[in-house]
């Protein structure tokens, strides 16, 4: 597989650049110094489930979170939500706040795939490059806490565009701002429907699979779709 003429690479940030620390986007780094281990461990999976849930529904209702305000003003309700569903924590209302701030402003939260590093070094000067991501203000800061946001020559975060992948108008505007054509560039992520819509609209589309045994059963599976499918990020040095 071989792409020509490629002026940008937009990437999805989570999985595919970055991932958690703690193995879950909602426990932040210094959670169990709030939150007794012990009791979180002995709940019911299921109850934790709903719990997020519930939780996550007064997320996903939010259009726009432009601030970090905003974003830790959200997310205290959310843990609010949370702990109030699972009473035996014994978490209270200012513990929650504690939390939520720890989870916006803790960059600790994040962490860098050893490819991305290496695939941002081979790309350095040959594309323009763009984060499209189902994400919210907070990442921005990540990005530069780790020296790599501006190695990014534009930045696309959903919760401040005020929709979310796989709508076309995150594409749209990472194309906007770096000033190229659909055609000219490529769009990788790891979950299908975001490589199906990006496709769509003319970007060769790749769809990241980390783990080995999923990739070879995505790229074969994937062989008659509009999108390819890669298993790291250093291919892309090979294949444009």
């Amino acid at each position: 597989m071989k792409i020509h003429n490629v002026k940008a690479v937009l990437l999805d940030s989570g999985q595919v650049l970055n991932t958690t620390a703690t193995g879950n986007w909602f426990v932040s780094p210094r959670y169990f110094d709030t939150v007794d281990r012990a009791k979180y461990d002995a709940l019911d999976p299921n109850r934790r489930r709903a719990a997020h849930r519930t939780a996550l529904a007064y997320l996903d209702a939010q259009t726009r979170i432009v601030t970090l305000e905003e974003e830790l003003t959200h997310f205290q309700r959310y843990y609010e939500l949370f702990f109030e569903a699972l009473p035996e924590l014994g978490v209270s209302r200012e513990q929650a706040h504690e939390v939520a701030a720890d989870l916006v402003y803790n960059t600790d939260k994040y962490r860098f795939y050893d490819d991305a590093y290496r695939m941002l070094n081979a790309l350095r000067g040959r594309c323009r490059l763009a984060v499209v991501s189902n994400a919210w203000p907070s990442l921005r800061e990540g990005y530069k806490a780790f020296g790599l946001y501006d190695r990014f020559d534009a930045f696309v975060i959903s919760f401040e565009l005020g929709t979310t992948k796989p709508d076309p108008a995150m594409y749209r505007t990472a194309l906007r701002q770096l000033d190229v054509s659909p055609e000219e560039a490529v769009f990788v992520d790891d979950v299908s429907v975001n490589c199906e819509s990006a496709s769509a609209i003319g970007l060769h589309a790749l769809m990241l699979c980390r783990s080995p045994w999923k990739y070879r059963a995505y790229r074969w599976r994937n062989l008659f779709r509009p999108y390819g499918t890669i298993p790291n990020l250093d291919v892309l040095n090979d294949i444009m």
